[in-house]
């Protein structure tokens, strides 16, 4: 309980806020924040999370929605399970296929001019 931390993001804005226990006696060793603010216990939800809240929301000139919706990582959906019995079977099995590689080579294209910008949709 010697620190709390809180991070998070907007389409537009990355902020993370750190809080530490400082004893005020010189060298000023880090110590336990029991009791801060008046909470038994500090940590990364209470008031590290109402900072960056306060912060964020205040230097943003508008609050948008924006979509998560992606084509990797958790937002992907897995491919259908497996039939397959959980435990080896005696039985013969059909061997897996292989194909070749492909060999062609990856192409880019040359930007075409300024990127362009798309406002947030507000809901």
């Amino acid at each position: 309980n010697k620190s709390a931390w809180f991070n998070g993001y907007t389409p537009d804005l990355i902020t993370a806020v750190g809080l530490f226990g400082e004893d005020d006696e010189p060298p000023h060793k880090q110590v336990e924040m029991y009791g801060a603010g008046g909470e038994p216990r500090v940590n990364g939800g209470g008031f590290p999370a109402q900072i960056w809240a306060a912060y964020t929301f205040g230097v943003m000139e508008k609050t948008s929605r924006f979509d998560l919706e992606t084509d990797q990582g958790a937002a992907v959906t897995p491919p259908p399970s497996s039939s397959a019995p959980a435990s080896p079977s005696k039985s013969p099995t059909e061997e897996p296929t292989t194909e070749e590689p492909t060999t062609s080579a990856p192409t880019t294209e040359e930007p075409t001019g300024e990127p362009t910008t798309t406002e947030p949709t507000r809901r």
